[in-house]
Order: structure tokens, then sequence, then C-alpha cells
């Protein structure tokens, strides 16, 4: 199904790159914690691809953030787009987390309204030799976060 999925025209952009169109909500959080704000994020591919061991994707946050405040209350907020270049880890980690790891969003909200999660099969280097679209069973983001708590 994710195979079909990727396939789709719709998600097609002008470039010719799949773009994956997603939000993340307070309400997937600890609701005993309160401001979620990211730390780092990878991305995880699993399947099979040929290739070496490398993969580049593209993820922005472009969206409106969500904070839950100490109070109770959210505090809404709208940073410019970000975009960050991360290199995907294929089944398992071969290299150190430090290769894998993007920073570029840190201390952003993690509830945010419009994230991409970008593939670019067609020109980026890295990607060229894999078999990403008949070779993928699951595509995994991680969020890594930090909260806080008021007990």
């Amino acid at each position: 199904m994710l195979r079909d999925a990727l396939r789709a025209p719709a998600l097609v952009d002008a470039n010719g790159y799949i773009v994956i169109p997603f939000s993340t909500t307070a309400g997937n959080l600890s609701p005993m914690t309160y401001n979620h704000k990211i730390h780092c994020v990878e991305v995880e591919l699993q399947g099979t691809f040929g290739g070496d061991d490398v993969a580049r994707v593209y993820l922005r946050q472009q969206g409106v953030g969500t904070i839950r405040s100490l109070s109770g209350g959210n505090q809404y907020y709208a940073f410019p787009k970000q975009t960050a270049v991360v290199d995907a880890w294929i089944g398992q980690k071969v290299f150190s987390d430090a290769v894998y790891q993007t920073f570029r969003f840190k201390d952003r909200p993690v509830a945010n309204t419009r994230w991409e999660l970008v593939l670019n099969l067609l020109d980026e280097e890295d990607n060229l030799d894999l078999s990403l679209l008949e070779g993928i069973s699951d595509l995994r983001l991680h969020l890594y976060y930090m909260d806080f708590t008021s007990y």
C-alpha cells in the first residue's frame, strides 16, 4: 500500500519530487508533560533497495506549531519555513547516530500543522543507486523531543 501511495500523481511536485504532507498534534503527546520541543529528527527506511547504505530525504516544517504551556493552555507559533537534509538509515544504522540526526528543528514545537517529507528520486545523487519505490516497505520518522513536568 505504501508503494502505491508513493506513486500517486498528487504527491509529485513541480520538480518531480515526491512530497508527503503530514501533521503532528499535541494530542499525541503525554498529557502529564508540557513544552514539547524537538531535540533532533531521524528518518528510517525499511525494505530492500539495492545500492549502498546511504539515502537522503528532505524534511520541511512550515505550519503553525503548538506548545502546551505549564498553565494548561496552548501557545501557537508560526516560524519561518525550514528545510532539513536528512541522511536516512536503511534497516539498521551502520554509522554513528550523528550521521543520521538533524538538529535543524531543535527547540521548535513537536506539534505542527504542516510538515512535508520530500523524496528526490530524480537528481539526488545519494538516491540514484536505490530502488526506493520498488523496495520500500515502511518509512518512519523519529522525532526526539524534550518535555517537562511540574511534578
